[in-house]
C-alpha cells in the first residue's frame, strides 16, 4: 500500500529515523536513547524519541513500539497495545476482532504483517473499537463485519450512540473514517468457530463471540476488567455515559454470566478467568435493579 513502510523484523534492524504518514502530514521519529525492554521477553519495548512535526516543532515524548502479540487461548491472540490491556484487539484464526482507536493503526498493522487476515469484525461501533477499521480494511484488503443494528453507524449513515458530549469527544479524539460493512452479523451466526451472541445495551448492535468447545468469550464492552483511571484490574460495568441503554446492558451481563465462560476477553482490561466473580457481579446487579 502506498505510504506504508515495512516494519523492522527485530530490534537490531530498527532504524534510528523513520517517517510515518497519516494522510495529512508526516511525523518523523528520531531515537534519542537505545530501546529499553520492559517485562518478560516478547513484551513491548519503550523508546524515548523526539517527535518532529512537519512544521519543524519538536517535543519530547514516549513512543511505543509493539513487537508481539500473545496467545491467550487456542487460536486466540491478544495484540499488544499501550497502555497495556486498555484498547484491546484480538486475532481469532484469521479474523481480527475490533480495531481500537485510529491511533492504533500502525501497531495493529505491524503485528499482523506476517499473518493472514480475512475479516475484521467489530463487537460494536464506538470510536475506540472502530477507529482503525478503515485503515486496516484498506491495508489488508479485508471486508468489515458488524451486527445489523450497528451497520448504519459503522458506515457513517447514522451517529454513534449515545449522542452526548462524552461520546462526541471520543469521536473527535479516537474515531476513524466510516467504512462499508460487507458482512452483516446476526444472533446465532458462526465466525471462526465462535457463535455470535447479540448483547445490546452498550450499543444497539453490540455482540459477543462465544466458543462452546472451551467456553471462551470475546465480550467487547458488556463489562470491563479495568479501572479507567487507576488501570487496576477489576470487573465493572462500562460508564453509563457511554452506554446507549445501561439497563439493557445489564441484561446482556446476565447473558454473559449464563454462558459460564472459562475465559472472558474484554475490550478493556486483561482476560478474566474467575467464573465465580462474574456470577457474583451478575447477582448483585440483578438485586440492585431487577428486570
Amino acid at each position: 500500500m502506498p505510504g506504508t513502510r515495512r516494519a523492522p523484523n527485530d530490534r537490531s534492524e530498527a532504524r534510528s529515523e523513520k517517517s510515518v504518514g497519516d494522510g495529512q502530514k508526516n511525523l518523523r521519529l528520531k531515537r534519542s536513547t537505545p530501546p529499553q525492554t520492559l517485562g518478560s521477553p516478547g513484551s513491548k519495548s519503550v523508546r524515548r524519541v523526539w517527535l518532529e512535526s512537519g512544521l519543524g516543532m519538536q517535543r519530547r515524548v514516549w513512543a511505543i513500539e509493539e513487537w508481539s502479540m500473545r496467545q491467550i487461548a487456542a487460536d486466540v491472540w491478544q495484540l499488544s497495545g499501550w497502555p497495556r490491556d486498555f484498547f484491546n484487539v484480538y486475532l481469532v484464526g484469521n479474523v481480527l476482532i475490533d480495531a481500537a482507536t485510529r491511533w492504533a493503526r500502525w501497531r495493529i498493522a505491524r503485528q499482523l504483517r506476517h499473518r493472514s487476515v480475512r475479516l475484521l469484525a467489530l463487537t460494536h461501533c464506538h470510536p475506540d473499537h472502530q477507529g482503525s477499521a478503515w485503515a486496516i480494511c484498506r491495508r489488508f484488503g479485508v471486508p468489515l463485519a458488524c451486527h445489523e443494528a450497528d451497520v448504519a453507524a459503522a458506515e457513517g449513515r447514522a451517529p454513534m450512540v449515545p449522542q452526548n458530549r462524552f461520546l462526541r469527544l471520543g469521536r473527535w479524539v479516537w474515531s476513524g473514517p466510516a467504512h462499508p460493512v460487507a458482512r452483516v452479523l446476526r444472533d446465532g451466526d458462526e465466525l471462526a468457530g465462535f457463535r455470535v451472541i447479540h448483547a445490546p445495551g452498550h450499543t444497539p448492535g453490540h455482540v459477543m463471540f462465544f466458543r462452546e468447545a472451551d467456553r471462551v468469550v470475546l465480550a467487547g464492552d458488556v463489562l470491563a476488567n479495568i479501572h479507567f483511571l487507576s488501570r487496576r484490574p477489576g470487573l465493572r460495568e462500562p460508564p453509563r455515559v457511554f452506554s446507549h441503554d445501561y439497563q439493557e446492558n445489564r441484561r446482556s451481563i446476565q447473558k454473559l454470566a449464563a454462558l459460564r465462560p472459562s475465559l472472558v476477553c474484554f475490550g478493556h482490561g486483561p482476560p478474566h478467568q474467575d467464573r465465580g466473580e462474574l456470577a457474583e457481579l451478575a447477582r448483585r446487579l440483578t438485586a440492585a435493579a431487577p428486570f
